[in-house]
């Protein structure tokens, strides 16, 4: 594993701040309902009923 990759991230505050850019530009081009296929996003109602 490289560790020249993450180079610049000092704290875990560092990281967070990578990972919410990553996320976001990652979200941008992908379609919505990518997420509905996984059920820590939409979870399937019937598994939610009591």
């Amino acid at each position: 594993m490289s560790t020249q990759a993450l180079s610049s991230i000092d704290t875990v505050e560092d990281v967070f701040n990578v990972l919410e850019t990553e996320i976001t530009a990652l979200a941008e081009y992908l379609d919505p309902s990518f997420f509905e296929e996984f059920d820590v996003f939409a979870p399937d109602s019937a598994a939610c009923s009591p």
